[in-house]
C-alpha cells in the first residue's frame, strides 16, 4: 500500500523543523508496514445537555436559557424556547476563548441583548477561569470579559448578573482576589470590569466564596449570600454599598435548631421589603430551610424541610419567586412522594404547601429557580431526566410549566445520557486484567469511575455527587501499595477546590483529602505518585505562593500533611495538569499546559526537593500543543505522552521524548472515529501496546478508548534542544 507523503515546515526561534508525516487509515484494526496500529475499543454515548439554570422571559415573549453541556462541542449552549415549547440552539460554546459551562441564568439588558457568564474557559481555553458574554436574540455572541484570577480579578463566576439602575452589571465570582476566596464586581455594558470587593480570610465575618447573584435592597445597597465565612463559618448574608463597602448583615448559625446554613441561592426582595431565601442544609432535620430576613436583619425560619414527611422534599438549592403578595414558590432538589424533588408554595405566615412531586417519568432534581410566565404560570427546569429501568438517570431534564395550583406539564425534554461521557483521564490496568478510569457524566453528572475489559465491556463503579466526595474527575487513577486505587477531582470537596480520594475495585469510596485553595494549590487534575519516601507526590493546576497562580507541586505525607514543593513560573511551564512520573534517577518528570512566549506547553524535570528544569517546549504544528497528561516510561528509556491539541489537524498527538528533549510524533488524531483531544496519559498494557482515551470524537462524539503500538519511529521531528524553544 502506498503511503502519501506531505512535508510541513515551521519556523521556531530561528530554527526550521521539517516533519515527514504519513497519513494512514483511522478505522479499527488497520496496520500499515512500519506504522502505528490504532484500535478504537469504546466510543462513549452521547451525553445530556444540562439545563442547570432558570429561564428568562425576553421582551419578545420567548424564553431564554443555558445548558452546561451539549452543543457541537459539548461545552454548553444558549437556547431559546417559544411559549409552545419549540427550542432552538442559539450558540454552542467551543470551550476556548468564548468559555465553557455556562452555569448561571441569563439577564436581559436595556439594549434587548442577553448577558451571562461561563464558569470556565476564556484566557486559559478549556480549563480557564470563566467569562462574561453578551448574546443577541439571533445568537450572535460577544465575549466581554475573560477572568484571569489572581489579586486583581475574579475566578469562576457562578451567579447570574444583576442589572443596576446605573446601567451597569453587578456580579460575584466564587474565587479570585488575594486569598482566592471570591469577589464582587461591576461591569459596564461594553465590558469594562472593576473589582469592587475581594473576600479575604482576614475579614471572614463578611463571608467568602459567593455563588449567587446580588439583589438590590430598598435602601439602595446590594445584598448577597456567601457559602463560607460569617461569625460561625456557616455562611452569611452580606451587604455592599454602591461604592463597594461590604459588611455582614446576617450570619447563619447551627446552634439555632431550626436555622439554615450554607446559603447558596440568591435572595428575593419581597413586596413587603423583607428578603426571602433558601438554604440547602440546616434546619430541624438538616435538609434545608426557607427563611425570611427583614430589612433590620431579623431572621425567621419559615419551613424546615424533612426530605419526605408530608412530601415536603429536601435540599432546596434555588431562589424563591413571589406570586401573589406574601406567597412564594420554590423547588426542593430531592425528596417528595417519589424522591425526585418537589415544587412548593410557602407564605410569609409559614403556611407550607407541596404542589408537585416529580415522578420517574417527568424529570428529577430541580435546582434552578422558576420564573413567572406572562400567562400566569411558572416555568422551570430539572437538572436530570427520568430514571432508567436499570437505575441511573436518563436525559438532561425537561423544561416544565406548572400552574399556581400545581398542575405540571413537560414543555420540552433534553437529550439522554445513560453511561457518562468525556473521559479526560488515562486508564490503569489492574491485576485482574481489566482497565479502570474516570469520566464525566454519571447519575449526578459530577463524574464517574468505570471499568472496561479488553473486549470492550463497560461497567460504572462509582458516581460522584459533586459535594464532599468531589466532582469533575479529570485524573487517572493510581494504584496504592494497599491495593486501592487513588485519584483526584478538580471540583467539590469541603472547600470546592477538589479532593484526593481512594476507591477499591468493587467500588467502595473513601475521601483522603480536600484541597483548601491556599498554599497547597487548587483544582488538582492529576493522580498522585508514590515516592520512595512513602509520600504521595502531585501537582495542582492552579494556586501557588505570592502572586503566582500557575500551579504547584506538593507532597502528601503518610501522616496526611501537605507540603508545597514548588510554585511554577511561565519560563518553566504553567498549569501542570498531569501526574508526575517518578524516574529511575530519583527525579520526577511532568508536563505543563503552557509556557512563556510562543511555547505551547513544556516537559520538565523536578528533583524531590522541588528544583525544576525545562526539557522541551511544544510549538503547536506539527508537534502538538498543551501536553496536559502525565508521561509514562517506555522500555527504551524514553517517555511517552499526549497533547490535547496541535498536530496537523489540531486534534492532538501521541509523542515520545528522550531525556535529551528529542520528540517523535507517533500519531496525530483526526477528530473522526479515532477521537480527538487526548487529555490523559497512556498506560502500557501487558501485550506491549499503549492504551489511552480521548475526551471527544468517536462515533458518538463523546470520546474513545484506544490502543496504539509503540512503532512508527521513522516519522520523527527533530525538536530543538532544551532551552532553544
Amino acid at each position: 500500500m502506498a503511503i502519501p507523503i506531505r512535508f510541513v515546515s515551521r519556523k521556531a526561534r530561528g530554527l526550521k523543523c521539517a516533519l515527514l508525516a504519513a497519513a494512514f487509515l483511522l478505522n479499527a484494526h488497520v496496520s500499515l508496514p512500519g506504522a502505528v496500529t490504532f484500535t478504537t475499543l469504546y466510543s462513549f454515548p452521547k451525553g445530556p445537555v444540562k439545563p442547570l439554570t432558570s429561564l428568562v422571559r425576553g421582551t419578545d415573549g420567548n424564553f431564554y436559557g443555558t445548558t452546561a453541556r451539549g452543543g457541537t462541542s459539548d461545552h454548553g449552549t444558549v437556547y431559546s424556547m417559544s411559549p409552545t415549547g419549540e427550542v432552538a440552539t442559539l450558540y454552542s460554546f467551543s470551550g476556548g476563548a468564548d468559555g465553557l459551562t455556562p452555569g448561571a441564568a441569563l439577564i436581559q439588558g436595556s439594549d434587548a441583548n442577553f448577558y451571562g457568564t461561563t464558569k470556565y474557559g476564556g484566557l486559559l481555553e478549556g480549563t480557564g477561569l470563566g467569562t462574561i458574554f453578551k448574546i443577541t436574540a439571533a445568537g450572535v455572541l460577544t465575549t466581554l470579559h475573560k477572568f484571569g484570577g489572581g489579586n486583581g480579578d475574579g475566578n469562576r463566576p457562578q451567579g447570574a448578573l444583576f442589572l443596576g439602575f446605573d446601567g451597569n452589571f453587578y456580579g460575584t465570582t466564587v474565587a479570585g482576589g488575594p486569598d482566592n476566596q471570591g469577589t464582587v464586581f461591576r461591569m459596564t455594558p461594553d465590558g469594562a470590569l472593576t473589582i469592587l470587593y475581594s473576600f479575604t480570610f482576614a475579614q471572614s465575618s463578611n463571608g467568602y466564596n459567593p455563588t449567587a447573584a446580588l439583589v438590590k435592597g430598598a435602601d439602595g445597597n446590594y445584598y448577597g449570600t456567601a457559602t463560607g465565612g460569617g461569625a460561625n463559618f456557616l455562611g452569611v448574608v452580606f451587604k455592599m454599598t454602591p461604592s463597594g463597602v461590604v459588611s455582614p448583615f446576617y450570619s447563619f448559625d447551627n446552634t439555632n435548631p431550626d436555622g439554615g446554613i450554607l446559603p447558596a441561592a440568591p435572595l428575593l426582595l419581597g413586596s413587603d421589603g423583607s428578603f426571602y431565601g433558601t438554604t440547602p442544609k440546616g434546619g430541624t432535620n438538616n435538609y434545608g430551610t426557607a427563611f425570611q430576613l427583614t430589612s433590620l436583619g431579623v431572621y425567621t425560619t419559615l419551613h424546615s424541610f424533612s426530605a419526605g414527611t408530608n412530601s415536603d422534599g429536601g435540599g432546596p438549592e434555588a431562589a424563591l419567586i413571589e406570586g401573589a403578595p406574601g406567597e412564594f414558590y420554590g423547588t426542593a432538589s430531592f425528596g417528595g412522594t417519589n424522591g425526585g424533588g418537589i415544587v412548593f408554595k410557602i407564605t410569609s405566615a409559614k403556611t407550607f404547601t407541596p404542589l408537585y412531586s416529580f415522578t420517574d417519568a417527568d424529570g428529577q432534581s430541580p435546582i434552578a429557580a422558576m420564573i413567572a410566565g406572562g400567562d400566569g404560570n411558572f416555568y422551570g427546569t430539572t437538572s436530570q431526566g427520568a430514571l432508567g429501568g436499570g437505575g441511573g438517570y436518563r436525559g438532561g431534564g425537561p423544561v416544565f410549566k406548572i400552574t399556581p395550583a400545581g398542575d405540571l406539564d413537560t414543555t420540552y425534554r433534553f437529550a439522554p445520557s445513560p453511561f457518562g461521557a468525556s473521559p479526560y483521564a488515562a486508564l490503569i490496568e489492574n491485576s485482574d486484567g481489566n482497565f479502570y478510569g474516570t469520566c464525566l457524566g454519571g447519575t449526578s453528572d459530577a463524574g464517574a469511575i468505570f471499568k472496561i475489559t479488553p473486549a470492550g465491556d463497560f461497567t460504572r463503579l462509582y458516581n460522584f455527587s459533586g459535594d464532599l466526595d468531589g466532582g469533575l474527575p479529570q485524573a487517572a487513577l493510581a494504584k496504592g501499595s494497599d491495593g486501592n486505587l487513588y485519584g483526584t477531582t478538580s471540583q467539590g470537596g469541603a472547600n470546592n477546590n477538589g479532593t484526593l480520594f481512594k476507591i477499591t475495585p468493587p467500588g467502595a469510596f473513601g475521601l483522603v483529602y480536600p484541597f483548601t485553595g491556599g498554599a497547597d494549590g487548587a483544582a488538582p487534575q492529576a493522580p498522585l505518585v508514590l515516592g520512595s519516601d512513602g509520600s504521595l507526590y502531585g501537582v495542582a493546576s492552579s494556586g501557588g505562593t505570592g502572586t503566582a497562580n500557575d500551579g504547584t507541586a506538593f507532597k502528601l505525607t503518610s501522616a496526611g500533611i501537605v507540603v508545597p514543593l514548588h510554585t511554577f513560573l511561565p519560563a518553566e511551564g504553567s498549569f501542570p495538569a498531569g501526574a508526575l512520573l517518578h524516574g529511575a534517577d530519583g527525579d520526577f518528570y511532568g508536563t505543563a499546559e503552557s509556557g512563556a512566549g510562543s511555547v505551547m506547553g513544556t516537559v520538565f524535570k523536578m528533583s524531590p526537593t522541588g528544583s525544576v528544569t525545562k526539557l522541551c517546549g511544544f510549538t503547536g504544528t506539527p508537534d502538538g500543543a498543551s501536553p496536559a497528561a502525565a508521561l509514562i516510561s517506555g522500555s527504551d528509556g524514553a517517555f511517552y505522552g499526549t497533547t490535547i491539541s496541535g498536530g496537523n489537524q489540531d486534534n492532538g498527538t501521541v509523542f515520545k521524548i528522550t531525556t535529551a528533549g528529542v520528540v517523535t510524533i507517533l500519531y496525530r488524531f483526526s477528530g473522526g472515529a479515532d477521537g480527538a483531544s487526548p487529555q490523559a496519559p497512556l498506560v502500557a498494557g501487558g501485550d506491549g501496546n499503549f492504551y489511552g482515551t480521548t475526551s471527544s470524537g468517536g462515533t458518538n462524539s463523546k470520546g474513545t478508548i484506544f490502543m496504539i503500538t509503540p512503532s512508527g519511529m521513522s516519522r520523527t521531528l527533530a525538536c530543538p534542544s532544551p532551552g532553544q524553544l
